[in-house]
């Protein structure tokens, strides 16, 4: 539904709410304008957290010989072990997902906090970061125009707490999960400006667990210092 576009010489900026007709999910939280219903003004970068954030963690990669020696199973400790002892392994690269003004798609960040694309695209996409700073993104299309996310006041944080015993991983410090489109700057000089103001809400959320437990058959054997030997894990 288009209710406004916003046009100056070289830019311009749609503003419309959509709506997602695949249903409510589980846990859905309703936004500012409703159930399933979004507000479109500009854009934004989001991210899916997968293990621990980038930008507090050492990426490591498993060793070739993961499945047939003692490393395969340091390895796997470094990376489950539960915050903050093992807050420094992270084994896999956290997904940003993009969407602003007709482009969309992934990226991740490297160990060197370089965004490499996951879907082709002519964007080119920076960031900057620094243990002291936030991380900021600036985004050159093919025409030359920029587009630049975050910042103290264009950012989006999450955390998650857990009510019960064993219910749940806690996030208590709050991470980045969004990064909002703040300007738009045309080759030949022509910027947009886009102002937000900070809103906090807290919401409960259902728990998915899955469990295993060791086959109660199984008689470990006296095994090799490099050749551990794997116990069977049946799916309960």
């Amino acid at each position: 539904i288009p209710i406004y576009n916003y046009r100056s010489i070289f830019l311009d900026v749609p503003i419309s709410l959509t709506y997602n007709s695949g249903g409510v999910r589980v846990d859905e939280i309703g936004g500012r304008v409703g159930m399933s219903w979004n507000f479109q003004a500009g854009g934004l970068i989001t991210r899916t957290v997968l293990g621990k954030l980038d930008e507090n963690s050492t990426r490591v990669m498993p060793p070739a010989n993961f499945l047939t020696t003692v490393d395969g199973a340091e390895f796997a400790d470094a990376v489950s072990v539960p915050f903050p002892l093992g807050m420094d392994a992270d084994s896999q690269p956290d997904l940003f997902s993009f969407n602003f003004l007709g482009y969309s798609g992934k990226f991740i960040i490297d160990s060197n906090f370089n965004p490499v694309l996951l879907t082709y695209s002519d964007l080119k996409i920076e960031t900057t970061w620094t243990p002291s700073a936030q991380f900021t993104f600036k985004v050159t299309a093919g025409d030359g125009v920029q587009y630049f996310f975050g910042g103290d006041s264009a950012s989006e944080m999450t955390s998650q707490y857990a009510t019960g015993s064993s219910c749940g991983k806690p996030y208590p410090n709050p991470a980045i999960t969004a990064w909002y489109l703040t300007s738009i700057i045309h080759p030949s000089g022509d910027t947009l400006w886009f102002d937000y103001r900070m809103i906090g809400t807290n919401y409960k959320t259902s728990i998915s667990e899955t469990l295993f437990r060791r086959n109660a058959a199984y008689t470990p054997n006296n095994c090799l210092i490099d050749q551990p030997q794997w116990p069977i894990l049946d799916n309960s």
